[in-house]
């Protein structure tokens, strides 16, 4: 799975019932054959991490929340991951990780 991580700090105020995401914020997982653009993987504010994980474990590194008005599901993270694995990925590439590795890093962030 490749994971979207957020690495930069979300811009302006939050406003009421708006999701913003921190740095750490792991906000998405999509599958290894996804086929990110250009633009999207040069984005500064995010790195992508590949780490092989089933589709399972990467569901419960998000959270599910229903907006209460809409009544729609919007992705927010569960998990944040240390910024100095993130500082390991580079911005227009996709950082392929071990299982060990990313678990660990979990485990220490979740001690924290």
């Amino acid at each position: 799975m490749i994971l979207v991580v957020r690495v930069a700090d979300s811009r302006g105020p939050r406003k009421p019932g708006q999701i913003m995401t921190d740095p750490g914020d792991i906000v998405e997982a999509v599958p290894d054959t996804h086929q990110f653009t250009p633009a999207e993987l040069g984005n500064p504010d995010y790195r992508f991490i590949r780490v092989p994980l089933v589709q399972i474990e990467a569901d419960a590194l998000l959270a599910q929340d229903v907006d209460p008005v809409k009544k729609v599901a919007r992705r927010v993270r569960a998990q944040t991951l240390p910024l100095g694995l993130l500082n390991r990925a580079k911005a227009g590439e996709v950082l392929d990780i071990g299982r060990a590795v990313f678990l660990a890093a979990v485990a220490r962030k979740a001690a924290s």
